[in-house]
């Protein structure tokens, strides 16, 4: 059977897939949005070009199944067989349950707000980070410098305080230069207007001087974004031995035998957590001698550490 790349998974809909580059199987409770796509056997790279064509085109397959409902996206990559497709989502049934709740009717929107450096000083002269620096008529290169990085910082929090107030998550990414935050709006899609209301709040801070990048609405691909882990009958067995769990294993006995564990040695919280995600996905798909794709989700922004950038 081919392989298929799957892009993102949804609830069931009864709908065509909208696009004839997609094709929509359903399984469980839920469908998922495929491309067929072979397996690559090894990952060669790629120009640049190419990496923004291939991004560009996949983005485009997503956004045209967002009216169908949440949509969870997977990363670039996750490959699987459709006859895969029923035990992966049977074994991911309460992770998928849950992030299709939680991202019901959201969408996100990345926002970056940039300056002209050349004007920074006129603008903001009467600023309490600038001022002081004329005012003592020492305005060396370094004094200038370490004043506009205050200013720059203070207005990077100004920025995601307004940002803040209209979102339900915010996420910072890296900033490039002489951009002052760069950032991933989470809100419900009916309140995009609220977004631009504080969008225009910030602009109203300089005019002519910010350069302000919306892109979306998009999936909230960068606070979930899905991969698939393999579990092999040899990981799954050493799960079972980890919880001190005997033949008959259902949910109750697991989940005692998680508490018993954690009592044990409670600084193995961790192992002991996944141990319990293993035994608990080959309970639901109710065979512990086959191998497992877990779902696993990672929140994308989250990995970057908030960013100024530093102006020179």
């Amino acid at each position: 059977m081919p392989s298929h790349e799957i892009l993102a998974i949804l609830p069931t809909v009864d709908t065509p897939a909208p696009d004839h580059r997609l094709q929509f199987v359903t399984a469980a409770g839920f469908t998922a949005v495929l491309k067929k796509s072979k397996r690559p056997t090894i990952a060669l790279p790629q120009s640049r070009r190419q990496v923004l064509q291939d991004a560009a085109v996949r983005q485009s397959l997503l956004e045209a199944c967002m009216p169908l409902g949440p949509l969870l996206v997977f990363r670039p990559g996750c490959h699987l067989d459709i006859n895969e497709l029923t035990a992966f989502v049977t074994a991911n049934q309460p992770v998928l349950d849950r992030l299709a709740g939680q991202l019901r009717d959201m969408v996100q929107f990345q926002v970056s707000v940039s300056w002209t450096p050349p004007g920074v000083l006129d603008h903001f002269r009467s600023a309490p980070e600038i001022t002081p620096i004329f005012q003592s008529g020492q305005t060396s290169q370094d004094a200038l410098t370490l004043g506009i990085t205050a200013l720059a910082a203070r207005l990077h929090s100004d920025i995601a305080d307004i940002l803040d107030g209209v979102s339900t998550d915010l996420l910072h990414l890296p900033c490039a230069e002489d951009m002052l935050i760069n950032t991933v709006v989470l809100l419900p899609a009916n309140h995009a207007d609220k977004l631009d209301q504080a969008i225009e709040l910030v602009d109203g801070i300089w005019s002519d001087g910010f350069l302000i990048k919306q892109i979306g609405p998009s999936p909230a691909a960068s606070f979930a974004l899905l991969d698939i882990a393999p579990i092999t009958p040899l990981e799954i067995r050493y799960a079972i031995d980890r919880l001190g769990l005997d033949k008959k294993i259902t949910i109750n006995a697991i989940q005692q035998a998680r508490r018993d564990a954690l009592l044990r040695t409670p600084q193995d919280a961790a192992q002991i957590k996944q141990a319990v995600t293993v035994v608990e996905a080959a309970v639901r798909v109710g065979a512990f001698d086959q191998a497992l794709m877990l779902c696993t989700v990672q929140a994308e922004g989250a990995a970057h550490a908030k960013s100024v950038q530093k102006v020179a």
